[in-house]
């Protein structure tokens, strides 16, 4: 479905790079296209962040675990590890995957 809308792997390319608040572009298509970010972002994000959270209550929570979204969605993980479960970043690794 994304590539249908935004074209192919060079379209991707000028979207690879994420800022940890939302740009202006991003605010303003949001507020064009109301109730798409969640359907697309807040829904996948809430099951990310409800599972993140099951694993760090479980008992041999000491574990690595690897997240497996694309970038829009690290604003949430981040959230999550951060605020609700006082994690910090110590280090990290970005690989491309395409």
């Amino acid at each position: 479905m994304w590539l249908a809308i935004v074209g192919p792997r060079r379209a991707l390319a000028r979207n690879l790079s994420l800022d940890d608040l939302p740009s202006r572009e991003e605010e303003e298509l949001s507020d064009a296209t109301p109730g798409f970010d969640d359907a697309v972002l807040g829904v996948r994000d809430r099951a990310l962040c409800q599972e993140l959270e099951r694993l760090a209550a479980a008992p041999d929570a000491a574990r690595t675990v690897a997240v497996f979204r694309g970038a829009a969605h690290m604003r949430a993980v981040i959230g999550t590890l951060h605020t609700r479960l006082g994690y910090r970043i110590v280090d990290a690794s970005w690989l491309t995957v395409f």
